[in-house]
């Protein structure tokens, strides 16, 4: 008997519990099937809490919280949640927290409403005034269908209540709670809609938040608030779904109904597995938004397809189409969709260069689809190493995979068994660029980020980035004095996604949002272009007297020179014989204000105009073969020019604008080898020249080329450059790691800095500072070689530039920008290692024309 009662009192007890927590949990469900009985069936998105007060209290902890919230400029979405949860929690015992939902629905044409809903606790329902006047003191009642609707004013606005049994329903529009009355009486809700029952039972009641979405009227309320129209008309069923949220993620997983007889477009995907799509190793890397399907039985997709043709009554026009292109061309679809494979879809660029759609589709063999296609093909063109061709039919993809891909879109290319369809050849051109440069999606750091957090594989794929899809949203003019986005907050949610895969009788959907704390803010290309070649120098700047802008002149390995203007536009080109030595000077040849380009190559020296045409006289043989570039002065801004040229013999030639030697040139020729361009600057009233050597010694001579100064060096400067300050200081470092410096009197002085090593560069910086780097840091020192900053990088640095307000750091494979101590958001970005930087358009903006996988692109900085 002991050992009996020793058993059968636990037992008792856990069944005890058990027996409780079920009538617990089926109380807990019979509460929550009250409400979505209810709540209208017309509801796109249902949001279900519960736990409403820790919930609220873990989402407010949460980075990506916070930024979700600060996109709305308004605070409209906070200001609401504060004043819903300030009223709740304080009267939290009248509430039971588990169940708290939050719909979304339709009330009229364009016109939308959020209902709030929620269980009171059974021993506060005896008096409805009571508990209505928890939320406000103003409070009037009308009859709707027999029933009490409380109207409570709260400032200008009015919430409408309306209690049933133990839920209780609020609701800014006073239609939407009409609705839920009129609900009440309807044998037709939520419950007994079978896609939405079958997803529901899939929920994860102990999650933090169960999210319901009814696509297809989803993408209506969006298309109620957008100029815009997303025109698919069935896309897919509800899908039910728990929220998990971190830090910076919120992820959601759950299911969709899916069903042998095709009714919505996600249908297709019955019997389909899933696949890898690989698209974002082609398109590029400032790709705004892509939506792509992935399959494994293409003649199925289009069967499917055509079922939801026959449902919405379109399959005629689309077979009419068929049979025309069949009869002209002998080109079947239904032949041509044995020939692709996997993946099909449409993406979309939006930003300074290309705001273009696209859509594509892969292909077993691109060549033999190219051959089978032919007699579509109008016209074609050599472009990059790649054909663009016109097709006659300009929808392809849409006809093949349905209107979610209807695209007017004739020209196309083919990169690995990719045809892309754009509606310019300049759009496509865009694609074929970006890709033989390697600046694709794949390859962009925020994306490689984002794409680690979703599937291998899927059947479908919908990626956007928030910050360029929704900085290009075009609202309706109704919805514009209500919404007012804060495009800024948008820029760090750098991926939101949903992911739709086959779960035999379920289609899995897996939604994921970013925000990516460490994410700076891309500077994105104004333009950019390829020449014939790779580019040989670093872009130039010269005046355009003409348009009042700077034109950017480059030469390639071929020895062309192009002129560009502001836009990226071929003023003109000319062929040269040898590779430009040195930097391109503008000149005022003829003393009008109307300006030339002036340079050198190894034997000759030449002025063009900004027609491209040589001035006469020009080119100009040199009195002497040169390696170096030359040097321009205007000593007292008269354009009385002088322009010096540095022998390969080791003597400076002093020639006026005419090409012709200046008479009355006193330089006498040393023995210490020239290394650098000569450079002028003033002190005071005295002009100096620096002639650097390679030697122990720097000369300054005065400007009819006598000797001024001569500085006798203790140790041997490195290969950097002797920076000169406004003050008639000389710096540089010596070849032992010590910082030189020298006085116009001819003294100078060497210091040892434990920064510093052998291989540093040093520059003056806002006529008061020396930069220089050591390994992977950047440094600032005063005249006094105290320590101002110093900025870190993630890989060592090669070369340091000044550029006015900026310093322009070079590694090995990117260049940073630096001002005011921080680096600018955006940097770094790849480099060749050939940029400058000037104002080219006259805006004061300052644009970097940087030379990137031989191509040359130019960026406008925003900071």
């Amino acid at each position: 008997m002991k050992t009996i009662i020793k058993i059968a009192v636990p037992v008792f007890l856990i069944l005890t519990i058990l027996f409780i927590g079920y009538s617990a949990y089926k109380d807990a469900i019979k509460k929550t099937a009250d409400i979505l009985t209810i709540i209208p069936v017309n509801a796109s998105v249902i949001i279900k809490i519960n736990d409403l007060e820790n919930t609220i209290e873990e989402l407010e902890n949460t980075v990506i919280w916070k930024k979700i919230l600060s996109i709305d400029k308004n605070n409209i979405i906070d200001k609401e949640i504060n004043h819903i949860h300030k009223n709740i929690i304080e009267k939290k015992e009248v509430y039971n927290m588990e169940n708290f939902f939050i719909s979304i629905h339709k009330t009229g044409l364009s016109n939308n409403a959020i209902l709030f809903s929620t269980i009171l606790n059974k021993e506060y329902l005896n008096n409805q005034a009571e508990i209505i006047q928890n939320f406000g003191l103003d409070i009037n009642k009308r009859k709707y269908d027999g029933r009490d609707i409380y109207i409570i004013n709260d400032q200008e606005n009015k919430t409408y209540y309306f209690l049933k049994n133990e839920v209780l329903f609020f609701s800014k529009s006073m239609l939407i709670i009409e609705d839920v009355i009129k609900s009440i009486n309807t044998e037709e809700n939520l419950l007994t809609n079978n896609d939405f029952h079958t997803t529901y039972k899939t929920i994860n009641t102990n999650a933090d938040i169960n999210l319901f979405i009814n696509y297809n009227r989803f993408i209506k309320t969006i298309n109620s608030y957008t100029k815009n129209k997303i025109k698919i008309k069935d896309f897919s069923y509800w899908c039910s779904s728990d929220i998990e949220i971190k830090d910076d993620i919120l992820i959601s997983n759950g299911f969709t109904n899916l069903k042998n007889k095709t009714k919505n477009y996600t249908d297709i995907f019955y019997k389909q597995q899933p696949v890898n799509i690989e698209i974002s190793n082609i398109i590029p890397e400032n790709t705004a938004s892509l939506l792509a399907i992935g399959y494994s039985k293409s003649q199925d997709i289009l069967n499917n397809k055509n079922k939801i043709l026959q449902k919405n009554n379109k399959f005629w026009g689309w077979d009419k189409k068929r049979k025309a292109l069949n009869d002209s061309t002998g080109i079947d679809y239904n032949i041509l969709i044995q020939h692709l494979e996997k993946e099909a879809g449409f993406f979309s660029i939006n930003n300074t260069m290309n705001n273009s759609k696209y859509t594509y589709f892969k292909t077993k063999n691109s060549i033999i689809t190219a051959s089978f296609i032919q007699k579509l093909i109008q016209e074609n063109y050599r472009y990059n190493g790649h054909n663009i061709n016109y097709s006659y039919n300009k929808n392809f993809t849409g006809h093949l995979f349905g209107e979610l891909f209807n695209n007017e879109a004739p020209y196309f290319t083919i990169i690995n068994d990719y045809f892309i369809f754009g509606k310019s050849k300049s759009a496509i051109e865009y694609i074929i660029d970006n890709y033989n440069n390697r600046n694709t999606l794949s390859n962009s750091n925020h994306y490689q980020k984002f794409s680690s957090l979703l599937s291998s594989k899927s059947n479908l794929l919908l990626y956007i980035n928030p910050g360029k899809i929704l900085s290009s949203l075009k609202l309706d003019k109704k919805h514009l004095k209500n919404i007012d986005l804060n495009i800024d907050s948008l820029l760090k949610f750098t991926g939101a996604s949903i992911q739709i895969s086959n779960k035999k009788n379920l289609l899995s959907n897996n939604i994921t949002i970013l925000y990516d704390k460490e994410y700076k803010k891309s500077i994105e290309e104004e333009w950019f272009i390829q020449l014939d070649t790779t580019i040989a120098i670093r872009p130039q700047f010269v005046q355009n007297h003409f348009t009042k802008e700077k034109m950017i002149l480059v030469q390639t390995h071929s020895h062309n020179l192009y002129a560009l203007d502001s836009k990226g536009n071929i003023i003109w080109e000319k062929q040269m014989k040898e590779k430009i030595i040195g930097d391109i000077s503008t000149i005022d040849m003829y003393s009008n204000n109307k300006y030339q380009a002036l340079f050198n190559t190894r034997d000759k020296l030449h002025i063009i105009d900004r027609n491209g045409k040589h001035v006469d006289g020009f080119p100009k043989k040199l009195p002497y073969e040169t390696n170096i570039g030359h040097s321009l002065f205007d000593y007292n801004n008269k354009k009385k020019y002088r322009i010096m040229i540095v022998g390969v013999n080791n003597n400076i030639y002093n020639l006026t604008k005419n090409g012709n030697k200046v008479s009355g040139w006193k330089y006498k020729k040393q023995q210490n080898k020239i290394i650098s361009p000569l450079r002028h600057f003033k002190h005071q009233t005295k002009d100096y020249i620096l002639e650097e050597t390679k030697e122990k010694s720097i000369r300054l001579l005065a400007i009819n080329g006598s000797e001024r100064t001569l500085m006798k060096i203790e140790n041997n400067h490195n290969n950097s450059s002797i920076q000169i300050s406004k003050q008639g200081k000389l710096y540089n470092i010596t070849k032992d790691g010590k910082i030189w410096k020298g006085t116009l009197d001819g003294n100078s002085t060497e210091t040892l800095f434990t920064e510093i090593n052998p291989e540093s560069i040093l520059i003056i910086h806002k006529d008061t500072q020396l930069v220089f780097h050591n390994k992977d840091k950047l440094f600032s020192i005063n005249d006094k070689f105290d320590i101002l900053y110093s900025i870190s990088f993630k890989e060592e640095i090669l070369n340091i530039s000044n550029h006015g307000e900026y310093i322009l750091i070079k590694t090995k494979n990117n260049i940073y920008l630096c001002k005011d101590e921080e680096i600018i958001d955006g940097f770094p970005i790849n480099s060749d290692g050939l940029y400058n930087i000037s104002d080219i358009n006259n805006n004061d903006k300052v644009n970097l024309i940087n030379v990137k996988n031989g191509s040359l692109y130019n960026y406008e900085l925003f900071d």
